[in-house]
């Protein structure tokens, strides 16, 4: 395992601190725990297109080559 140093502010080491006095376990364990959370959850940019996909695979609205750029940005539901 390569191992990384990195600095962080107090007020996150101290809340880093406190969580693994509660869950009995190391600090190291913690942020290996919090750092895999956080890079398991979707970023929330999926690929423009995608909503196009979705809409065509649920058969989509009847209006989407009039409205394809409110579609495509957000501005439809």
């Amino acid at each position: 395992m390569d191992q990384v140093s990195l600095k962080l502010p107090a007020e996150l080491h101290q809340k880093i601190h406190l969580r693994a006095l509660q869950e009995g376990e190391s600090e190291a364990v913690v942020m290996r725990q919090a750092l895999e959370r956080g890079l398991a959850e979707p970023t929330g940019r999926e690929h423009p297109l995608q909503a196009l996909i979705d809409l065509h695979l649920t058969g989509g609205p009847v209006d989407l080559s009039a409205n394809l750029d409110d579609y495509l940005y957000g501005d439809k539901e």
